[in-house]
């Protein structure tokens, strides 16, 4: 049997959201991000513009999936999904969780790269 080649192609999607400790005041889930159905999220990282100086945590997840575990974001830094390949087989959010004690002080941004499974912008 031969492979059947698809010639559709597709740019990823890439999504960013800032947020600071006063938008995520307790420990709870915060939905961030909405992903339609068939999002196969490709890579993400959480950038700390402002370092948090109190001891919250903060947690990336779809649903159940963890994307980036929790911890304590006290250094200006990049941290990069350690989870990927995480299809939203219906439509979902990108959940920022804030797993312990209150944020005190800390600006975020969340960046977000998914591909749409069958999309197709292009052919080449």
């Amino acid at each position: 049997m031969a492979i059947t080649k698809n010639v559709g192609r597709q740019n990823p999607l890439v999504a960013i959201v800032d947020f600071d400790y006063a938008d995520i005041p307790a420990q709870a889930t915060y939905e961030a991000i909405d992903l339609p159905g068939g999002a196969i999220v490709t890579g993400g990282v959480l950038e700390v513009i402002t370092p948090d100086t109190g001891n919250g945590t903060i947690a990336v997840h779809i649903g159940s999936t963890v994307l980036l575990a929790a911890a304590d974001y006290d250094a200006a830094a990049r941290t990069f999904f350690t989870e990927t390949d995480v299809k939203a087989a219906a439509a979902d959010t990108v959940d920022i969780v804030v797993a312990t004690a209150n944020l005190t002080v800390g600006t975020f941004r969340l960046i977000v790269e998914y591909i749409i499974d069958g999309r197709a912008t292009e052919v080449n």
